[in-house]
């Protein structure tokens, strides 16, 4: 009973949390994106723009590391 409860945990954490956090943080990184499009060439805009361009990259591991542990699940308990 305590293996088939965790696999339907992993699997909960997968379809739905997991799933979450990746379309979040893909909204995100869009709304991010938009907003570097909107700056110029100050010294202070150059700052605003690394600034953000660090959270995009931060952003994107997370995706990244969301993924993984998708894939992970599954390899784990199947579909």
């Amino acid at each position: 009973m305590n293996a088939r409860m965790e696999s339907v945990g992993a699997r909960f954490r997968r379809d739905v949390i997991l799933n979450d956090v990746i379309k979040n943080a893909q909204s995100s990184v869009k709304t991010i994106k938009n907003a570097l499009k909107g700056l110029g060439n100050s010294k202070q805009d150059n700052n605003i723009r690394a600034a953000l361009s660090n959270l995009i990259n931060s952003v994107q591991q997370r995706i990244k590391e969301a993924e993984k542990e998708q894939n992970d699940i599954t390899r784990k308990y199947g579909r």
